[in-house]
């Protein structure tokens, strides 16, 4: 059997299920099946900035004058068969920079994140053909990663979450504790604390 959902999961990883898969593999898990998080009103994270405005203040830091910018590009690699849409692309004469938009600080370093931003780097650079730099904003400041670091990683990950959507098993949870009381499943998960 293979697994239908409203992600084309076998030619291409949404790179939100891989962000996931760092914070929780059971996270993704749900995810990949297609169900939909049963967040409680309150747990609701509203977008609380203006992506053109982020987006120009933060061409201001920078101190160069772009030749176009993209908000929300869509975007695909097709050597590794992941997919996903950054908040913005700012394209220069000599370099692109993308970024992605934070709004918890608590945890906006966190691996998870990181890779996150590594992959719409990795793609950006796939489909531009120029040299790439990533950074997340958010309300503590910008931060620029070291995405190539990150890429071995990415890349382990993307292959065990292949291995689960293949073989069809539930993986584990990475940690419990704090991260299963946030987590929007937890109603449901088998993992959770005092099940």
């Amino acid at each position: 059997m293979v697994l239908k959902s409203s992600y084309d999961l076998i030619n291409y990883l949404p790179v939100s299920i891989i962000k996931e898969w760092l914070w929780c593999p059971v996270i993704a898990w749900f995810e990949v099946l297609s169900i939909p998080e049963p967040l409680p009103n309150h747990a609701v994270e509203y977008e609380v900035y203006d992506p053109y405005e982020v987006t120009e203040e933060f061409i201001t830091y920078l101190r160069k004058e772009p030749k176009y910018v993209l908000l929300k590009p869509r975007l695909r690699s097709k050597s590794l068969g992941i997919k996903g849409v950054p908040d913005a692309v700012i394209v220069f004469s000599d370099e692109a920079v993308v970024i992605e938009f934070k709004t918890t600080s608590s945890w906006v370093l966190n691996d998870h994140v990181k890779l996150q931003v590594s992959a719409y780097a990795l793609m950006t650079k796939e489909v531009l053909g120029t040299s790439v730099r990533a950074f997340i904003v958010s309300k503590l400041g910008y931060f620029e990663v070291n995405w190539v670091r990150e890429v071995p990683k990415l890349l382990k990950v993307i292959s065990e979450i292949r291995k689960v959507i293949t073989k069809e098993y539930i993986p584990e949870p990475n940690h419990l504790g704090i991260r299963c009381r946030s987590c929007p499943y937890s109603r449901i998960c088998r993992w959770r604390p005092n099940a």
